[in-house]
């Protein structure tokens, strides 16, 4: 038999996944946004030097660094300067008192947080590039791995198809950006004006979920952007959001630049050792003219099961 008190908790526990609802429903809809416009090409391009190429092909793994200290911090500056200013042309147009607080207490939330942490691994869509050559592999034992993204390899292990890693394209292109952060908060008003719970009787808990969500994702594409100047890299990345780290101990750190880099290894994320990666191809770069070289890299493949990938030069004229 139930009391008054059974009665009214059951109402409140009907009430409360009724208000659930639609904060579900919009979560799931931003949630598919973290995917981004997801990269599907056919190859990935990773420039790199001797060192590099050694522990990849011996460890059949790659490293995911913490973005924070490999890249150009005005990188992150770039995307979050544009977002603050698409944030308030919305505010300045929105009628929705409501929705208004959300999006001001979401720039807030932006402004007050240090950098998300995203682990990145930074590939390029072009083989043997000069632009490549000159930013990266400008040295006597620069190499370019030429991955394959056939998710349909027997043996290797696809690099795109990690738990919790995502391959995106870097966007260059203004328009571009600015649309996909608009798109975004478009989505945000649409989930928003589609909840039918009365705004006023949410708990402070689902309004902060709001705000965190938003923000996040809209964090998130910070790591996408960059300036058109770079638009010659034609750069992807595999990208892992910090938030997905539970344990702080398994991250790694190298020293590199004057710097600690934390990072974390594809293999730790597949937990367990890839017997081999889909390496299509080694192209060795243009400073580098010594012929041993040619052949300490063929041993190395050989030694390691890559009997089938090619070692080629350079093609490019290009004596640093």
């Amino acid at each position: 038999m139930h009391d008054k008190s059974d009665n009214e908790r059951e109402k409140a526990s009907e009430f409360v996944a009724e208000m659930n609802k639609p904060l579900g429903l919009m979560l799931e809809a931003y949630k598919h946004l973290l995917k981004g416009p997801c990269w599907e090409g056919s190859e990935m391009c990773h420039y790199t030097n001797l060192h590099g190429l050694i522990g990849i092909v011996e460890n059949s793994e790659l490293w995911l660094s913490d973005h924070r200290f490999v890249n150009d911090p005005q990188e992150y500056v770039f995307g979050k300067e544009m977002a603050f200013r698409i944030l308030n042309e919305q505010l300045s147009c929105e009628n929705d008192k409501r929705l208004t607080k959300l999006l001001y207490n979401t720039a807030k939330r932006l402004e007050e947080k240090t950098n998300e942490v995203f682990y990145i691994a930074c590939f390029s869509k072009t083989a043997d590039s000069l632009d490549q050559w000159k930013a990266y592999g400008n040295s006597i034992d620069s190499v370019c791995l030429v991955f394959d993204n056939d998710i349909n390899k027997g043996r290797e292990a696809n690099l795109t198809d990690i738990p919790g890693v995502v391959p995106v394209e870097v966007f260059y292109d203004k328009d571009l950006q600015e649309r996909s952060l608009t798109n975004t908060l478009q989505l945000f008003r649409t989930g928003f004006m589609e909840a039918k719970t009365d705004f006023e009787v949410l708990g402070h808990w689902v309004k902060s979920e709001w705000i965190n969500t938003l923000s996040f994702i809209i964090e998130k594409h910070f790591i996408q952007f960059k300036d058109d100047a770079y638009r010659t890299e034609q750069e992807i990345r595999l990208v892992l959001s910090g938030v997905l780290v539970k344990n702080k101990s398994t991250i790694r750190h190298r020293a590199g630049n004057g710097r600690i880099i934390p990072y974390l290894t594809t293999n730790y994320l597949r937990k367990q050792k890839a017997e081999f990666l889909p390496v299509k191809q080694v192209i060795i770069g243009p400073r580098c003219i010594d012929d041993t070289l040619v052949t300490g890299i063929r041993t190395l493949l050989d030694n390691k099961g890559y009997q089938n990938v090619p070692v080629t030069r350079s093609k490019v004229q290009f004596r640093g």
